[in-house]
């Protein structure tokens, strides 16, 4: 099928370069606000809807809805950054119509800052401008290439719950499912940028495990002090502590200029920066994690005065969430991720509300920007290859990576079972 035309892709007098979605993004420079005229908005943004600004902004809308246009193959496999806008373009959504597409945009996409929300307003450098850039930069390269992508596990619609209810029960031992589990699959729905029924089947298996069946974010059983094990190899050893460092507490001061730090139990000082994004030592030395126990008296260490003198708050960064995060720069990094700053790193309880465990776990897999191995799930799961085995290292090594393989082997049947038809609207 014949591709629809698109508009000429404008020249930007300034762009900027910005990590946005797990990937690197040149973001046209805008002068003004772009969106509906009004009398009072053009009192407040006489500059808005320059020419130029305009110009780029219909392109990319343009390019969104060529893709509508693109018939897409049942065999050739997706290209996972394409998933997000698959799922956005599904939409009915009016993309000739800039005003009614701004806003259905800010919808889809979760955009809440009401500086844009409140008047269907695209600003220069914010939330919506990204978002549209995104989706626009991927349509270029979909009408570029020489057909459109899809697959049978793309699925950018809802499943049926009584379905997936009765197969639930049916595969996992008459199991009920929990309204954690229908408030789980709830925000993958509405997530544009998870479409792949086996990325679901994964998140879902790990979910599993993670929260022991509940489908709620949780907390680490244990809080990472493990208490005593035996060495089989060596007997003598029975009775040994068996810890992870991330257990100790740490205590976080947030400074005058935004940015907090973080004293360890063995005196090791950092400075987080205000966004979240990195900490660096205070002081000669330091090296994340402080030693919990004392091998050969097999005592805990206590802590040292500098830390017993400390005035900042004392947080616990065990694991939290649908998909455990760890270590106190662990969330430090999930702010910054998520756009939080430092709020999961003075309230790491934060990290337990479903929305936020949620956004760890999908944003954390699928960009790779969250979780310490650094991998991301399109590099296990995508087109005609799935490896729900090997999926595991995105967490947590190879730990439980069998159980979990067999557990989205079964959510992957259930889900295809589910699955809705794809009506307009949807």
């Amino acid at each position: 099928m014949a591709k629809k035309p698109k508009k000429k892709k404008p020249k930007a007098d300034r762009r900027t370069e910005i990590w946005h979605e797990g990937r690197k993004l040149e973001i046209p420079v805008l002068s003004a606000p772009v969106g509906p005229e009004t009398p009072a908005l053009k009192l407040k943004y006489p500059s808005m809807n320059q020419a130029q600004d305009v110009e780029i902004v219909d392109y990319y809308l343009s390019a969104i809805e060529a893709v509508k246009s693109l018939a897409p193959s049942a065999t050739s496999p997706p290209e996972m950054a394409m998933q997000r806008l698959l799922g956005v373009v599904q939409k009915n959504i009016p993309w000739d119509d800039r005003a009614a597409a701004i806003r259905a945009l800010q919808d889809v996409c979760g955009i809440t800052d009401p500086a844009e929300k409140t008047d269907g307003l695209i600003l220069p450098g914010k939330a919506t401008l990204l978002a549209l850039v995104d989706l626009g930069d991927i349509a270029e390269k979909m009408l570029d290439a020489d057909d459109g992508s899809g697959s049978k596990y793309m699925h950018p619609a809802h499943f049926d719950w009584i379905v997936f209810a009765r197969e639930y029960a049916a595969q996992f031992h008459k199991r009920v499912a929990p309204h954690g589990l229908r408030e789980l699959l709830g925000m993958m729905e509405r997530d544009p940028y998870v479409l792949d029924i086996r990325w679901m089947a994964y998140m879902l298996a790990t979910a599993s495990i993670e929260t022991g069946w509940t489908f709620r974010p949780v907390e680490e059983k244990g809080h990472g002090k493990l208490g005593k094990y035996k060495d089989k190899k060596k007997p003598k050893l029975f009775g040994k502590w068996n810890v992870k460092d991330y257990f100790l507490p740490v205590k976080v001061q947030l400074m005058a200029g935004g940015e907090a730090t973080v004293t360890e139990h063995d005196g090791d000082q950092f400075k987080v920066l205000a966004d979240g994004s990195d900490f660096v030592p205070l002081g000669s030395s330091g090296t994340r994690g402080a030693v919990a126990v004392n091998f050969a008296t097999q005592t805990f260490n206590k802590p040292t005065e500098t830390y017993a003198k400390n005035q900042g708050g004392e947080n616990a960064y065990f694991g939290r969430g649908y998909c455990q995060v760890t270590w106190w720069d662990g969330y430090a990094r999930a702010g910054f991720v998520l756009g939080r700053g430092l709020d999961f790193l003075l309230n790491p309880d934060l990290v337990l509300e479903p929305k936020v465990a949620y956004d760890i776990m999908s944003i954390g897999m699928r960009t790779g920007s969250i979780f310490a191995n650094g991998f991301r799930i399109s590099r296990f799961i995508g087109g005609n290859h799935c490896d729900y085995l090997h999926a595991r290292q995105m967490v947590n090594g190879m730990s439980g990576a069998e159980e979990i393989s067999k557990i989205a082997e079964t959510f992957e049947d259930i889900l295809m079972k589910a699955k809705s038809p794809l009506l307009a609207g949807n």
